[in-house]
């Protein structure tokens, strides 16, 4: 996936004040924009169809993305609401009870600026003493991230400035994205939205509220190739295009149905913690550039999950060269979904401003709890793979691997046995005639992924 890095150009602007019997240094210093190699990752989204409730250890299907026009957003506001219902909205918005694990790795201290920032954030403050709390510029600069990466539904923020006297800062302020109103807007045409996915994942477990909120994002959201990094201008806060603005929060991808990697990754963190499951944003690198994806905890482990890598729309990979167009773009894949560091690991590589669990889970990876992983290598065991994928209507069938002697043995006998492998499990179609079977490799992550073509 190519995405374009996203570093922010130093250019500080310093103001110095000289008064009184001495002097009383009050600096000024505006961010304009600060060198990360950590990625807030402003990247893009699009627009697909109504949920699929499904059990426990039945995935939903087929993905087919919505070919309709697309909707342009409204940020302009039409309704006119009183400040208390302002701000009725948009705390109605925020998530309750739900761990900040960024919060979590902050100083006594420094969780108290956080909080004020937070609250500031979610009040529409414009600015904020901060004088109490001797903290550095680096350190406001930390806080401010901790406080992005908690809170996915707080879109509206256009980065800050602060001020300093002597050598710790003295206060922040702080710039938006959108008014207050046209927030409070947007807050209200996606409430329903979440109401209606917590109301259809109430009653299920909780790995199945994983994989509904997974399954309903890659139906109903399409990778946006218009708006990368590299329409942006200014900082990497300061986006003049709303289009791109939105493709990198939460609104573009519950209502426009068009977002970026960071899009999908804070839709993701914010249903999961609405639902009560602890999620976490995630930004790093991967091979061209910034990214973003996110850690989910269940029963105790942390798994990692890149929805925006699951959901092949936005690209077409190498190795997909042999595919038709609808399979690539159609069609879901969960080589991302649900797995270890280890995995994760081979092609993304974190770079937080704190540091991040360890995704050490194995028994709901993706592939092992379905029962799509292929422990040993033997024909029939193959087969009751193809066979079960067909039969849970799953396209691509996906076999994962569980070592690299296991999948060098698949891969070894795949020319000679596929056919026999795939007419043992009955894949054929009622009504369908078959035509050939893709094979796509994800040596990585030990994967195949098996694409019946039928005419």
């Amino acid at each position: 996936m190519a995405l374009e890095p996203e570093k922010r150009n130093k250019n500080i602007l310093i103001w110095s004040m000289i008064g009184g019997l001495g002097i009383i240094g009050v600096i000024l210093v505006v961010i304009l924009g600060k060198d990360i190699s950590r990625s807030l990752n402003y990247n893009k989204v699009s627009q697909a169809e109504e949920p699929v409730a499904t059990a426990e250890n039945t995935p939903i299907a087929e993905s087919v993305k919505d070919t309709s026009e697309d909707i342009e957003p409204n940020v302009d506001s039409h309704k006119s609401y009183t400040q208390e219902e302002m701000d009725q909205i948009i705390h109605s918005f925020v998530n309750p009870g739900v761990k900040r694990y960024a919060y979590s790795t902050l100083t006594d201290a420094e969780q108290m600026v956080y909080q004020e920032i937070a609250d500031g954030l979610l009040s529409y403050k414009e600015s904020m003493n901060l004088s109490d709390y001797s903290i550095s510029a680096d350190d406001l600069y930390k806080i401010y991230l901790c406080v992005l990466d908690d809170y996915p539904e707080i879109f509206w923020d256009d980065w800050f400035s602060y001020y300093t006297s002597g050598d710790t800062v003295g206060g922040i302020v702080l710039t938006y994205q959108f008014s207050q109103q046209q927030t409070a807007d947007m807050i209200d045409s996606m409430l329903p939205v979440r109401d209606q996915i917590l109301e259809e994942t109430k009653d299920l477990t909780e790995y199945a509220r994983i994989m509904y909120i997974f399954d309903y994002l890659t139906d109903h959201v399409t990778y946006d190739e218009d708006n990368t990094s590299s329409h942006r201008t200014g900082n990497s806060h300061n986006i003049t295009d709303t289009h791109v603005a939105n493709a990198h929060n939460i609104y573009g991808a519950l209502i426009y149905h068009r977002a970026v990697c960071e899009g999908y990754a804070k839709a993701f963190q914010y249903l999961l913690n609405a639902s009560g499951t602890e999620c976490l944003l995630i930004s790093g690198d991967v091979e061209n550039g910034s990214h973003a994806w996110n850690y989910v905890y269940l029963d105790g482990n942390y798994y990692a999950v890149d929805i925006t890598w699951c959901d092949p729309n936005h690209t077409k990979e190498e190795d997909d060269d042999n595919l038709p167009e609808s399979y690539y773009t159609n069609n879901v894949r969960h080589n991302y979904c649900m797995v270890d560091t280890e995995t994760i690991s081979v092609d993304h590589t974190v770079d937080m401003p704190y540091d991040t669990p360890i995704c050490n889970g194995g028994k709901y990876n993706y592939y092992r709890y379905n029962g799509y992983e292929l422990t040993s290598f033997s024909p029939e065991n193959v087969s009751n793979i193809i066979y079960k994928s067909n039969a849970d209507q799953q396209v691509p069938m996906e076999i994962y691997c569980s070592d690299e002697d296991t999948y060098e043995q698949l891969l070894q006998n795949l020319d000679d046995h596929l056919w026999d492998w795939t007419a043992s499990s009955q894949f054929l179609r009622p009504g369908r005639t078959y035509k050939k079977m893709h094979e796509v490799f994800k040596r990585d992550q030990r994967v195949l992924l098996l694409y019946p073509e039928y005419y």
